[in-house]
């Protein structure tokens, strides 16, 4: 009998080729944390302080002009009292008030656009000019109260909204520190 032959050594079986390195699963980037939302008291208080703003500026520009104005009339003519520069100075003098008044309504211009945007000092900004604001619309419903002309309604609207504009800007910190 013929013996079995063992089988001719065969070649090792080759090993499974390495695992391949894992291949990262594509993500979308993580989207950045979500911004609050901006509370609607401090959307309308900027807005207000926008409006008022802009209109007390212009305001302001026609008391500049309006000294510049009463400045020129006294030149050239006689009034027959010898006070020589005092419409000048009267002129002047309500000039620098007008400036002031400019000067006022473009920091509530500016306050409103950049509360509105969310900056802090803004809102600290919008505070402080609210509440002066506020104190010279509160001396207007006082000193219109002994005159008839007009009333106090207008000065009664203006308190109303700084006084809207000091409380939506003092409640909205948490809005203003998460940003």
């Amino acid at each position: 009998m013929t013996e079995m032959e063992p089988p001719p050594p065969t070649a090792p079986e080759p090993a499974a080729p390495p695992p391949a390195a894992p291949q990262p699963v594509w993500q979308p980037a993580a989207a950045p944390p979500a911004r609050p939302a901006r509370p609607g008291a401090v959307t309308a208080a900027s807005i207000i302080l926008i409006v008022i703003g802009t209109l007390v500026s212009l305001l302001g520009l026609l008391v500049v002009l309006g000294g510049a104005l009463i400045g020129t009339l006294g030149e050239g003519q006689d009034l027959g009292v010898d006070l020589p520069g005092v419409t000048g100075a009267v002129g002047g003098i309500v000039a620098v008030i007008g400036l002031i008044v400019v000067i006022f309504g473009v920091l509530e211009l500016i306050s409103g656009i950049f509360a509105l945007l969310g900056r802090v000092w803004a809102r600290i900004l919008a505070l402080v000019i609210a509440g002066l604001g506020a104190l010279f619309a509160l001396l207007g419903v006082v000193g219109s109260q002994s005159s008839e002309a007009g009333g106090p309604a207008l000065n009664i609207v203006l308190l109303v909204a700084y006084i809207f504009v000091i409380w939506a800007m003092a409640s909205a910190g948490r809005w203003y520190a998460e940003r």
